[in-house]
């Protein structure tokens, strides 16, 4: 029995929220670890001291190009596509009237800027906006993400995400003008 005022059966005492650990969406656990695995691509951990076959790259280099490749096919395997680069495409409207209709569905936060990009594309700007010094490892894991699904119905993953990395420089323009 919970003893501090009852209620939410089942929960854990002083949880007042009154959910279970097992009641997570799946989905959401996954895209969760995906962050957390695109937000750490560019660390200077475990760096491979041992050289590589191509002399140009310092070990740094090597091991953060590993560490992509690693990644892009664990973020593009056919399991995660859907769920992972999934984007609402850009409506072009026919008549004057769809136009006002589209732009009033915009302006009522109908259509959210991450919808535009997917959940990835989202995750990578994110990661490269809070995490500045990182930038060319997202820049890198963008661009080998675009070109593993080139010919996919998710093509076009980097146009993508400079538009949506975009639309964050001039909100922020828009915020620091204001």
């Amino acid at each position: 029995r919970n003893h501090r005022g009852g209620g939410g059966g089942g929960s854990r005492p002083g949880n007042r929220f009154g959910g279970s650990q097992g009641a997570r969406d799946p989905q959401v656990a996954m895209v969760r670890q995906v962050s957390s695995f695109v937000s750490r691509v560019g660390e200077f951990k475990n760096i491979r001291e041992t050289p590589t076959e191509d002399t140009q790259l310092r070990a740094v280099e090597a091991t953060t190009a590993g560490n992509i490749n690693d990644l892009v096919v664990v973020l593009c395997s056919e399991d995660k596509l859907e769920m992972l680069f999934k984007y609402q495409q850009q409506m072009q409207p026919a008549k004057e009237e769809e136009v006002a209709s589209t732009t009033f569905q915009a302006q009522a936060g109908l259509f959210k800027p991450e919808d535009r990009v997917g959940k990835l594309g989202h995750i990578i700007v994110s990661c490269a906006a809070g995490l500045p010094l990182q930038t060319p490892c997202y820049a890198a894991l963008t661009l080998a993400v675009h070109e593993h699904i080139k010919g996919s119905p998710w093509e076009g993953f980097a146009p993508r995400c400079v538009g949506y990395a975009m639309h964050h420089i001039s909100r922020d323009i828009d915020e620091i003008l204001s």
